[in-house]
């Protein structure tokens, strides 16, 4: 599954101890799950613009990335 996935453009991100230690700041900032966090941060990292996602609980860090939430 992950060859088809790498094989499409998708890029497998490693959590660096960077990334960790951003997401660990936004959740005691922000709270929630750590996994929310960690995508999060990845993303800060990253510099994106915003997220897509169909996970309702990633507003709560509206105010570090712009969040737009899909419709299942």
């Amino acid at each position: 599954m992950i060859n088809d996935l790498t094989l499409n453009s998708f890029k497998i991100a490693p959590v660096t101890f960077e990334i960790a230690d951003l997401a660990a700041n936004l959740r005691a900032k922000r709270g929630g799950r750590l996994p929310d966090a960690l995508i999060v941060a990845k993303a800060l990292n990253q510099k994106a613009d915003c997220l897509y996602t169909e996970n309702k609980d990633l507003r709560r860090f509206n105010e570090e990335i712009e969040i737009f939430n899909l419709e299942k």
